[in-house]
C-alpha cells in the first residue's frame, strides 16, 4: 500500500516538474476563484452579520392553477350568442369550413356602438381637461384673473360700504320708532278703556252687571251662546298678553335715542315688530266678538238697553270702526318696519355673495399661478383610468354581438337567415371539428379563477418531452358534489401535430391565470412581513435598508414587484447572523414566509404547482 502512495506521489512531482506551466495556471484559477465567491458571499458583512444578495433583474412571471385530466375525441359543438337581437349579417353557409376565430354572424349592436363612441368622446374629453390643466398659465389668463379679482373686491367694498350706511343712518329709523309710540300711547289708551269704562244705565238688571265693553258683549251674547265666556277668557289673555308685550317695548324704545347705535335702534324695531304681532291677534279675536254680538242681536231681534238714546247696533258698529283703524294702522307701521328688516336681509346676502366671489376668483388666480396640485392631477388621472375601463367594458360588450369560430371546423345545422331574432338560448349553428379536447376537474376555490380563453399548458404522462399549448374553450355552469366536495369540469381545446395522442390518455394542464412580462420579479423568501405590511431587504453601500413593496403577480416561490424596487438593485436573499454562522432566511420575518396564496416561479425556471391547485381532483 505505501509503495503505491509513493509511486503515485512520483508521478504528481513529475507532472508539475515537467509541465509547471500548467501547474501554476491551474493553481491561479482555484485560488481566484475562491477568492471571488469569498468576496461576493462574506464581503457584505455588518456587526457579525452577512448578506448574501443577488442584483434584481427583469424576467416573466406566471401564475397557474393545474388539474389533471384526460384526452376526449373529436366532437360537435353548438354555438350561441351572447346577446339578443336580430341577425344584420351572416358571413358562411352551411357545409362552410370556418378557421378559428372567424367571424360566423353579427347581431344588430347599434346601441352598444353608440356606447363605444359615447366612451371614446368622455375618456378624449378627460385626457384634454387633464392635457389644459398641465398647460402653464398663458400671461394674458393671469391678467384677465388679477382684473376679475380686482373687479370682485371693488363690489365687495361698495357692498360693505352700503351696509356701512345702513348702520350709520339710524337716525330716520329712530324718528319712525319715535312716531309709533307716540300715536301708539293713544291708540292703547283707548283700547284699555274697553276693559275699564263702565259704559250702563242703572234700569237693566243685566246689563248692570258689566263693568266694560268686553263683558257686556259676553253678557248679551251669553243668553244665546253658551261659548262666550271661553272666548271672553281667550280674548282677555291675548288683550293682556298685548298689552304686557307693549309695556315691556315701550322700555326698551325709553332707551334708545336719535343718536343711539344703530344696532340697539334694530333691536328696538324688531322688539316692536313682535308686540305688532301680538296685537293684531287680540285686535281680531276682538272684532271677531263684536261680529258675532251684532249677529247674534239681529238674529234674535234683541233690543238690550244700553246709556241713553244710544243704538246696540250702532254701538258695535262704531267699536268695529275703531279696531279697524287700529288694525289698519298697524299693518302700515309694520310693513315700514319690514321693509328695514328686508333692506338689511338684502345687504347681508349680497355682502356674503361678494365675499365668496372675492375668495373664488382669489383661488383661481392663485391656481394660474402654482398651476393644478398633485392631488387635483391624481384625481383626473384616476377618472382617465375609469374612462378607459368604460371604454374597454362598450367594446367588449359591442364584440359580444359577433359569433366567432371557437375552433377550426365545419358548420352544419346552421339555417340562420338575415333580419331573424336570436336570444342567449338559440342554437345558431353546429360546429363539427377534429380538434382534441381535454376536460379537467377543479375544486371550486381554483374554478372561479379559471375564464374562456386562459391559456393552458399541457403535458403527457405518455410523453416525457411533449408540452401543447391550449385554451379554455368552456367550464361547468353546475359543479358536482362528491363526498361533500363540489368540483367543477373545464374543458380545453387543443391542436396536437402528434399522431401517438390517443383518446383516453393522461394529461397534466397548468392554466395561466395572470402572466407579466419583462417586470421585477424576486423570490418570496426574500419577502417578509412587518405589522400586514410587505417588505424587503436592500444592501446600499454595504448596509442594509428595508423597503416597503406592493405585489402583482405571485406564484408559489415568486412575486412580482410593482413598486419599491427597481432593475440592478442588491437584493439581500439569505442572512448569516453572528459567528457561529447560523442561517437565517428573513431575520425580521413575523410570519412563516409570505403567507400568499398562488406564488409560484418565473418563467424558464421549471415546472410548479402554485400552492391550492388541484391534482385529479384532490387539493394538494
Amino acid at each position: 500500500m505505501f509503495s503505491k502512495i509513493q509511486m503515485l506521489f512520483g508521478v504528481v512531482s513529475n507532472f508539475i516538474i515537467k509541465r509547471w506551466f500548467v501547474s501554476m495556471f491551474i493553481v491561479l484559477v482555484v485560488g481566484a476563484s475562491g477568492y471571488y465567491g469569498f468576496v461576493n458571499y462574506w464581503s457584505n458583512s455588518e456587526n457579525g452579520a452577512t448578506y448574501v444578495t443577488e442584483k434584481i433583474k427583469l424576467t416573466d412571471i406566471k401564475s397557474i392553477v393545474s388539474g389533471s385530466g384526460r384526452v376526449l375525441s373529436s366532437r360537435e359543438v353548438e354555438l350561441t350568442p351572447d346577446v339578443s337581437g336580430k341577425v344584420v349579417w351572416i358571413n358562411k353557409s352551411n357545409g362552410d369550413f370556418v378557421k378559428r376565430g372567424q367571424a360566423i354572424l353579427s347581431i344588430d349592436g347599434s346601441d352598444s356602438r353608440q356606447d363605444v363612441e359615447d366612451a371614446k368622446i368622455s375618456l378624449e374629453t378627460v385626457k384634454l381637461e387633464l392635457e389644459e390643466m398641465l398647460k402653464p398659465a398663458d400671461e394674458i389668463d393671469i391678467l384677465q384673473a388679477e382684473n376679475d379679482l380686482i373687479l370682485a373686491q371693488k363690489a365687495q367694498e361698495d357692498i360693505e360700504s352700503e351696509v356701512d350706511d345702513f348702520y350709520k343712518n339710524s337716525s330716520e329709523r329712530y324718528n319712525f320708532l319715535n312716531e309709533f309710540y307716540v300715536e301708539m300711547e293713544d291708540i292703547m289708551e283707548d283700547f284699555a278703556e274697553h276693559f275699564d269704562e263702565n259704559m250702563y244705565d242703572g234700569n237693566d238688571f243685566e246689563t248692570n252687571l258689566a263693568r266694560n265693553n268686553l263683558e257686556y258683549y259676553k253678557i248679551l251674547i251669553e243668553e244665546y251662546n253658551s261659548s262666550a265666556g271661553l272666548i271672553e277668557d281667550d280674548i282677555k289673555k291675548s288683550c293682556e298678553k298685548s298689552l304686557n308685550s307693549y309695556i315691556e317695548t315701550e322700555e326698551i324704545y325709553k332707551n334708545v335715542y336719535s343718536f343711539s347705535e344703530s344696532s340697539d335702534v334694530i333691536k328696538a324695531i324688531n322688539k316692536t315688530q313682535d308686540f305688532i304681532e301680538e296685537m293684531n291677534v287680540a285686535l281680531n279675536k276682538y272684532v271677531n266678538f263684536i261680529k258675532l254680538y251684532k249677529n247674534e242681536l239681529e238674529k234674535n231681534e234683541a233690543a238690550p238697553k244700553i246709556r241713553s238714546n244710544v243704538n246696540p247696533l250702532d254701538m258695535a258698529n262704531s267699536h268695529l270702526v275703531i279696531l279697524n283703524s287700529y288694525e289698519t294702522l298697524l299693518g302700515d307701521y309694520e310693513e315700514t318696519f319690514s321693509e328695514y328688516d328686508n333692506q338689511l336681509d338684502t345687504l347681508n346676502k349680497n355682502l356674503t355673495e361678494a365675499k365668496l366671489e372675492t375668495m373664488n376668483e382669489e383661488k383661481t388666480l392663485q391656481d394660474l399661478r402654482d398651476g393644478p396640485d398633485e392631488l387635483t392631477i391624481r384625481a383626473k388621472n384616476i377618472t382617465i383610468k375609469q374612462k378607459e375601463n368604460n371604454l374597454r367594458e362598450a367594446r367588449e360588450i359591442l364584440g359580444e354581438h359577433v359569433v366567432y369560430a371557437p375552433f377550426d371546423g365545419i358548420l352544419t345545422d346552421f339555417d340562420i337567415t338575415l333580419g331573424e331574432q336570436v336570444s342567449t338560448s338559440t342554437n345558431v349553428a353546429y360546429l363539427i371539428t377534429t380538434q382534441n379536447k381535454a376536460e379537467i376537474e377543479f375544486n371550486e376555490i381554483d374554478f372561479i379563477k379559471i375564464e374562456k380563453g386562459q391559456k393552458a399548458i399541457i403535458t403527457f404522462d405518455a410523453f416525457e418531452d411533449l408540452e401543447v399549448i391550449g385554451e379554455v374553450s368552456s367550464l361547468d355552469v353546475v359543479g358536482k358534489v362528491t363526498s361533500g366536495v363540489v368540483t367543477y369540469n373545464v374543458e380545453i381545446l387543443f391542436d396536437a401535430k402528434n399522431e401517438n395522442i390517443k383518446n383516453g390518455m393522461s394529461l397534466l394542464v397548468d392554466i395561466v391565470i395572470e402572466f407579466s412580462e419583462n417586470t421585477v420579479v424576486i423570490p418570496s423568501s426574500a419577502i417578509s412581513t412587518m405589522r400586514d405590511k410587505l417588505f424587503v431587504r436592500v444592501l446600499e453601500n454595504g448596509k442594509p435598508r428595508q423597503v416597503p413593496i406592493t405585489i402583482g403577480v405571485e406564484n408559489d416561490t415568486h412575486g412580482e414587484i410593482l413598486s419599491g424596487l427597481s432593475k440592478g438593485m442588491e437584493l439581500i436573499t439569505k442572512t448569516i447572523e453572528g459567528a457561529n454562522g447560523e442561517t437565517e432566511l428573513n431575520p425580521k420575518n413575523n410570519s412563516s414566509g409570505l403567507g400568499i396564496p398562488g406564488f409560484g416561479t418565473t418563467a424558464g425556471s421549471g415546472r410548479f404547482r402554485p400552492t391550492g391547485t388541484v391534482s385529479n381532483g384532490t387539493p394538494h
